[in-house]
């Protein structure tokens, strides 16, 4: 494409041919020319009309990122040059399998599953995968969800397949899965009790609210175990893959939205297996519930809902807000990744970027939760292993792999080193078992 103006030149026609004399400047890119480089480099600027608006905006940013450059539209023709030249494009595959292998040798230390250490899920030979997403026990508080032991074991043997180049492991219990179609049907559920007490909104509960959040943790792990193994799978058994985990997703879609933090779960569910599986119906609405979620922070960074203690979360406001932040995070990730806006995408209020600075203040310096209940207040929170290792600060785990240092997470070290201090099999919905595989090594 060439764009050139005779700057301050002087224009001679001598025996029909034109000469110039002075300096030769590129022109400035137009906004239409822009926006077609950005539809080819898979960025989704809207439109391609000419007219610069904020999902123009958006895009140039999700590149500029990507390649390492920092200025804006308008931008000069020697930096639209520097684009054009580039390779770069916004769409990368969700997981690079081959770095995950170096990151989870690499950061060993922190990711060693060499003993099944955690009690509070049973004997390992239990974890197998069962034919319905069923939750077990009449009180909501102690429930146990059938899904939670085979995600828990499905992660480790992600983790272990990579570090040790070894999938005799993972692949039987994934594929068993497939094969018998397990997890395919929610069972609803509805609780007799709360704590052992009977609050007014008990009976209204959706009974499929918490199935559907478990249906959605556990496309997270498959999406990991479906990328892994991908390689070694026949043309068959990858169309079974992506028949069963899409039957599972569009479950979680038919019941997504049902609170706060299981609608960040279907986010962060949805949209890594749509984005392995190369589902767009599924990886859209996972996108569409991650807008929706970030819509929820409010400028200052605290979550809109489980900042006001609603509903029986008195005292419990970091723990929610922490596993919707988490959650989101993940889905931001595979929004990035897919060429769209994540951890900076807001919606008339705060971004993610700023729901993690509020979350990290208030988590590591008490006398800042002012605006949260006195019970919360009370809690050391990050000093707590189930905190920080099940809950788990992983969340900057994503915001640093995909390039965010402590410019824009100013206690991004204080995080690192308080979730990383925690050795071994990290459990709960979301956390350590990913940092292993996302994550970048220390530095050191």
């Amino acid at each position: 494409m060439v764009r050139q103006i005779l700057a301050g030149a002087v224009v001679v026609a001598v025996a029909g041919v034109a000469g110039t004399a002075g300096s030769v400047a590129q022109e400035a890119p137009s906004a239409r020319e822009v926006q077609e480089l950005l539809a080819a480099r898979s960025c989704d600027p809207g439109p391609i009309d000419g007219q610069w608006g904020k999902r123009s905006a958006r895009a140039l940013g999700v590149l500029q990122r990507k390649a390492g450059t920092a200025f804006a539209y308008p931008m000069s023709a020697d930096q639209f040059s520097a684009l054009e030249e580039s390779d770069v494009g916004c769409v990368e595959p969700l997981y690079d399998v081959a770095q995950m292998r170096i990151n989870a040798k690499a950061n060993r230390t922190y990711c060693d599953f060499g003993t099944w250490n955690t009690p509070w899920l049973g004997p390992k030979w239990e974890a197998q995968s069962t034919p319905t997403v069923e939750l077990i026990g009449d009180d909501l508080a102690f429930y146990r969800p059938s899904t939670n032991p085979f995600v828990a074991l499905l992660l480790r043997e992600n983790v272990t397949a990579l570090q040790y180049d070894d999938s005799a492991e993972l692949k039987p219990l994934f594929m068993n899965a497939v094969e018998n179609d397990h997890f395919s049907e929610l069972v609803p559920y509805r609780p007799k009790t709360w704590e052992g007490k009977k609050p007014y909104w008990l009976p209204s509960y959706p009974p499929y609210a918490d199935p559907a959040y478990y249906a959605a943790v556990l496309l997270i792990a498959a999406a990991q175990s479906f990328a892994i193994l991908e390689a070694d799978l026949s043309e068959q058994e990858i169309e079974a893959v992506r028949t069963w985990g899409g039957k599972i997703a569009r479950l979680v879609m038919k019941y997504s939205g049902d609170g706060h933090d299981g609608r960040a779960a279907s986010a962060a569910g949805l949209t890594h297996w749509g984005a392995v599986a190369d589902d767009r119906e599924v990886y859209d609405a996972g996108a569409k519930w991650f807008r929706a979620g970030v819509a929820d922070i409010r400028r200052d960074g605290r979550e809109g809902y489980f900042t006001q203690g609603r509903d029986g979360h008195r005292g419990l406001e970091l723990k929610y807000q922490q596993s919707t932040y988490g959650f989101l995070s993940l889905a931001a990730y595979a929004v990035e990744r897919s060429g769209g806006e994540g951890f900076t995408y807001r919606r008339g209020g705060g971004s993610l970027l700023d729901g993690i600075n509020y979350h990290l203040d208030r988590g590591f310096f008490p006398e800042n939760r002012t605006r949260i209940t006195a019970k919360q207040v009370d809690v050391d929170y990050f000093k707590q292993p189930r905190n920080t290792a099940e809950r788990s600060l992983a969340f900057i785990e994503y915001a640093r792999a995909l390039g965010y240092g402590e410019e824009s997470v100013p206690l991004l070290p204080t995080a690192l080193q308080k979730v990383r201090s925690f050795r071994g099999f990290y459990g709960g919905d979301h956390g350590g078992f990913t940092s292993c595989l996302l994550s970048l090594p220390d530095p050191s």
